[in-house]
């Protein structure tokens, strides 16, 4: 009896092992600190990531949900951890305060949304820009630390952050987008640099804002 032999064209037969072997790597999770995380390596560093599942809007990468204080690793999978990739830590609203390792460079937008409990951050000196929404509804954050290094702060960077009294923009952020202090209604004191060339939004936060960069301005 002859036998069928079946072979994947070469081109093919890489392709798929790249995807088995991505799909592997995008699932990866690993016990640390307190807390199971999902994460995806790229190249020779980690992400914290969790891919959403059909159907589902977001899907949180840290099980179980945090309460208290967190420590995010500084390395997964044997790799550094160089980004905190978005949702996150989606309405984790028991999250009181987080400790980011000095090798995160970037925080993807929504990261922190919705964490009414957190009070305080500091963000990392290597983190260049404040993405959309990043820290959005996080009603009890009171301070916040935002590095030299950053030259932007996106859309809803802090909507909703109604706890917030005061803000210190470093020198070199260039540009504020709009609802980036969206319904903070506690902001009372901002300090903007000379960096700062574009403001947008006209919220009660924003006026704030907008209102001591065109003092800067004043003859």
């Amino acid at each position: 009896m002859s036998m069928f032999h079946f072979r994947l064209p070469p081109i093919l037969f890489l392709f798929v092992v790249f995807v088995l072997g991505a799909g592997s790597v995008m699932g990866a999770t690993e016990y640390a600190n307190g807390y199971t995380w999902t994460y995806r390596i790229n190249g020779d560093t980690a992400e914290i990531y969790k891919e959403s599942s059909y159907g589902s809007a977001y899907a949180i990468a840290i099980s179980p949900k945090p309460t208290g204080a967190v420590t995010i690793p500084a390395t997964l999978g044997g790799k550094p951890v160089t980004s905190i990739g978005r949702l996150a830590f989606n309405d984790c609203s028991g999250l009181t305060s987080v400790t980011i390792p000095d090798s995160v460079k970037s925080i993807g937008w929504c990261a922190f949304y919705g964490c009414s409990g957190l009070t305080s951050v500091t963000i990392p000196d290597g983190v260049t820009s404040i993405e959309y929404e990043t820290f959005s509804d996080c009603s009890g954050l009171t301070s916040v630390t935002i590095p030299d290094g950053v030259t932007s702060i996106g859309e809803g960077a802090f909507e909703g952050c109604s706890g917030l009294t005061s803000v210190t923009i470093p020198d070199g952020v260039t540009s504020i987008a709009r609802h980036a202090f969206y319904n903070c209604s506690g902001l009372a004191s901002v300090t903007i640099p000379e960096s700062v060339t574009s403001i947008g939004g006209q919220t009660p936060g924003e006026r704030l804002v907008r209102k001591e960069f065109r003092a800067r301005w004043a003859p």
